[in-house]
């Protein structure tokens, strides 16, 4: 099987190719939004950093990414 989407909002499921459920949706639409607030996806790297991050790294936090 392969992975469809972009890295940058892919979910942990996603990345694992688990099964997914809406919840992938809603981390989906998390990562869009962070990327919109923030200027920049969660995750920095190769396509390969990004998904092994967002199985094992939390995102920065928003109000460090974005001060004020």
């Amino acid at each position: 099987e392969c992975i469809v989407g972009t890295a940058d909002y892919l979910s942990p499921e996603q990345a694992m190719n688990a099964p997914l459920d809406p919840r992938t949706d809603v981390y989906s639409l998390g990562a869009t939004l962070y990327a919109l607030v923030a200027g920049t996806p969660p995750f920095a790297g190769s396509t390969v950093q990004k998904l092994t991050q967002v199985q094992f790294k939390e995102p920065r936090r928003l109000d460090a990414a974005v001060p004020g």
